[in-house]
């Protein structure tokens, strides 16, 4: 599969290190050892992307009816203006 994407994220010392350790242990590259351990931890927590994504879209529209249930009782508050 093709990444085009670039995520990044601050590590210490020894999170670099164990990271490299997993890496060395797996004989594939530090990147694969991250993405290793997030698909082995989103299956262990039954996680998928596609769910992410509707909870994701999911949470957007409960804040936008959030937000609007907020304007209208602004507006009613000023009288309906």
């Amino acid at each position: 599969m093709k990444r085009d994407n670039t995520f990044t994220f601050r590590i210490n010392a020894d999170e670099r290190e164990m990271i490299k350790g997993l890496a060395m242990k797996l004989s594939r590259s530090r990147s694969d050892a991250v993405r290793w351990i997030l698909h082995s931890y989103a299956d262990r927590f039954d996680i998928h992307a596609g769910d992410v994504l509707l909870e994701d879209y999911r949470r957007n529209q409960r804040n936008i009816n959030s937000v609007y249930r907020w304007s209208v009782l602004q507006k009613l508050k000023e009288g309906g203006k």
